[in-house]
């Protein structure tokens, strides 16, 4: 009975060691095992098509020691350039400029610099014409409350007429415009 015992000890602790031995191995092949480069060429594409400001360009610096780092970074800037292109465009322009949002002229390719910035400058204009006109929309509105008082006096009222209409006249001035604006960007 005793050999059986000593036998089923020794199957148990060969059993063990083997157990162990396997996890062993296997955490080994984890830790050591394939690394997982970054995709540089979306990261170049996601970049370009933020227009990534000047000045905070992504360094290129692999994550696993056998990536040949000139290879990642041709794939980061065939990524960048592929939307660069996309983001240097008259609408892009326009949308930054509207949305007064940061952006450099000098990301964009030589080619494409001036329809981007063409855009750029016709969004700021844009922008500000629609603050202006909700600006003068608000003085008329003004106006036309201190109009409708039934006991102003009749000098006092026809100077605010005055105003009036020389307000309704820009507000039409800013409207066409806007439209002109509207138009030009439709075209681009």
């Amino acid at each position: 009975m005793q050999t059986k015992s000593l036998q089923l000890m020794v199957v148990v602790l060969v059993v063990s060691l083997s157990i162990l031995f396997l996890f062993g191995c296997a955490h080994n092949a984890i830790a050591n095992g394939p690394c997982q480069e970054l995709d540089w060429y979306e990261l170049g594409r996601a970049d370009g098509a933020k227009g990534l400001i000047a000045g905070s360009e992504r360094t290129v610096k692999p994550v696993c020691p056998a990536t040949d780092e000139s290879l990642a970074e041709a794939l980061y800037q065939n990524g960048f350039d592929n939307a660069i292109s996309r983001y240097c465009t008259y609408r892009a322009g326009f949308n930054a400029g509207a949305n007064n949002q940061p952006a450099d002229t000098e990301r964009c390719p030589p080619l494409l610099r001036d329809d981007f910035t063409a855009g750029l400058n016709s969004g700021k204009r844009f922008s500000a014409l629609q603050k202006n006109k909700r600006t003068i929309a608000s003085q008329l509105q003004n106006l036309n409350v201190s109009l409708n008082n039934k006991s102003l006096a009749l000098a006092r009222r026809a100077l605010l007429h005055g105003q009036k209409l020389k307000l309704e006249e820009k507000f039409r001035a800013v409207r066409r415009e806007i439209a002109s604006i509207q138009k030009e960007r439709s075209l681009n």
